[in-house]
């Protein structure tokens, strides 16, 4: 019993640890593209979060641009276990950015909505 218990709360412990992100949404005319060094969404509506999963090396450059017509969206990314801001979009704007100094490993880039947002454009690439 104590065997089977001590089994159990390594098990979660593994979960717990593990940063993992899973997508989440309802879209309509939503075109993506995701290998390992770069990433892409571009749809008519979309409302919820969209994950993407890089790999990055040591001293790599994250390149990205987004855009939306209407609506609100966040841009986060993890790449140390950590999530933290990336940029942030409001009706009618865009932006374009870099990030330097990435770590070996994945590379979680996370889109999401604040209700529902039209016309969205973004692009992720690992240099």
């Amino acid at each position: 019993m104590k065997k089977t218990i001590s089994l159990l709360i390594m098990i979660f412990l593994l979960l717990g640890v593990s940063s993992c992100y899973s997508s989440k949404f309802s879209a309509t005319l939503l075109v993506t593209t995701n290998t390992s060094k770069h990433a892409s969404a571009s749809y008519y509506s979309m409302s919820g979060k969209l994950v993407f999963n890089l790999k990055s090396n040591a001293g790599n450059k994250l390149v990205y641009s987004g855009s939306v017509e209407e609506g609100r969206v966040k841009v986060y990314y993890d790449n140390d276990g950590t999530l933290k801001d990336l940029f942030e979009l409001n009706e009618w704007q865009s932006f374009e950015g870099s990030l330097d100094e990435l770590s070996d490993g994945k590379l979680y880039i996370i889109i999401e909505t604040d209700g529902k947002t039209t016309n969205g454009n973004f692009e992720f690439t690992l240099e």
